[in-house]
């Protein structure tokens, strides 16, 4: 048995280098109907040679071998045939390119899915950098990456803090090729809170406003999406009904109406979103945190200081309408104790070097009201 498993392999062996003996290089063409998954991605040049230097990397170590048939792939990954390649080089056409194929071994030439894409992430500082993230992410689905959620949930805040809130949004909408999806509770909130780090970004000004309320409820939309199944729901709550998702809506959307509509609540959005609102607060059972952990207090600001805003915005846009504005002074003060103990915790807990995001939203409130 072992004598015959030997013989196949030389005879195996021997295909390959009569395959390659007639020219220093043989090319094999992918044809459209025989080709695994279409052309390579393409990425623009970034702000940074490093950058470059990992894009680089994961095409050729990770996204061309999810290119190749498997026949292809056997010649770059099994041990066995790289003296063969090493001597008679290969080459396969992928789309328009033609693509040399080298040995590689996963454990050792693959970029980690952690360190790598920590560093990638790092390394994009200029707002066209971000222009590369829907293809990167979508060769990542082909290729079978799979970023942990808390990694989809750093990218979002950090593209948020860039203004690239579009690089995120395209991903959304190309979820199918993308995967990636709003199915996590924590991606959802940084989405949305990307939506009003955009007002602030434009210091609330008319068209900033509108630009993140539209973005907002684009938001909403996708959630909807059949696409974008929620799998993970908390209280049994879907996302578009929590308190702190929603009321990020309508926050944007009575600062619209307070601000740049002399306080009227057009088509009433206003009225809806806060009806909304109060209802998903109502079945939330429990909005306090941990006072020990700077963590959670941190989050907790972060998440209920926009929504308290909101409701408040709303209560001046609402005035013909007793019971809704009851409800919301009602409902006010159970989050004002909230946000109060989050903000006093984290006053009395961090040091004046360091900056918390839940601080910083906070202290920023003041700005929606300031002149245009």
């Amino acid at each position: 048995m072992a004598a015959r498993g030997l013989e196949g392999a030389l005879r195996c062996r021997q295909c390959i280098q009569r395959a390659t003996r007639n020219s220093q290089r043989r090319t094999f063409t992918s044809s459209p109907p025989h080709q695994k998954h279409g052309a390579l991605p393409t990425f623009t040049p970034t702000s940074s040679p490093e950058l470059d230097t990992i894009l680089s990397t994961f095409r050729s170590k990770v996204f061309v071998p999810s290119h190749l048939l498997k026949r292809h792939r056997d010649l770059v990954y099994r041990k066995r045939h790289h003296p063969v390649l090493a001597s008679e080089p290969v080459t396969v056409t992928i789309g328009d390119e033609e693509i040399l194929l080298e040995p590689l071994d996963r454990l050792v030439d693959e970029p980690s899915m952690r360190d790598s894409f920590r560093s990638l992430l790092d390394l994009m500082k200029e707002p066209r950098d971000w222009d590369n993230l829907p293809e990167f992410l979508a060769a990542l689905h082909t290729a079978k990456r799979r970023l942990k959620p808390w990694q989809m949930e750093k990218m979002v805040r950090r593209a948020n803090e860039m203004g690239r809130q579009g690089a995120i949004m395209e991903c959304l909408r190309r979820s199918a090729t993308t995967g990636f999806l709003l199915g996590n509770v924590r991606i959802v909130r940084e989405v949305m809170w990307g939506a009003r780090q955009k007002a602030e970004q434009a210091e609330w000004s008319e068209d900033g406003t509108k630009k993140a309320f539209l973005q907002a409820e684009q938001i909403m939309e996708l959630l909807n999406d059949p696409k974008h199944t929620f799998k993970k729901a908390i209280e049994g709550e879907h996302p578009n009904k929590l308190p702190e998702i929603v009321g990020v809506v309508l926050e944007l959307a009575a600062a619209t109406a307070v601000k740049h509509k002399n306080g009227k609540d057009e088509y009433g959005k206003v009225a809806a979103y806060a009806t909304t609102t109060l209802q998903s607060l109502q079945r939330r059972a429990n909005l306090d945190f941990d006072p020990s952990n700077m963590h959670d207090a941190n989050y907790t600001l972060q998440m209920w200081a926009p929504v308290l805003h909101g409701l408040n915005l709303a209560a001046g846009v609402i005035k013909t309408q007793p019971k809704l504005t009851q409800d919301i002074k009602f409902s006010t003060q159970k989050l004002e104790a909230v946000v109060s103990k989050a903000r006093e915790t984290l006053l009395a807990h961090t040091p004046q070097d360091v900056t918390r995001r839940g601080l910083k939203i906070y202290d920023a409130i003041p700005a929606v009201m300031k002149p245009s």
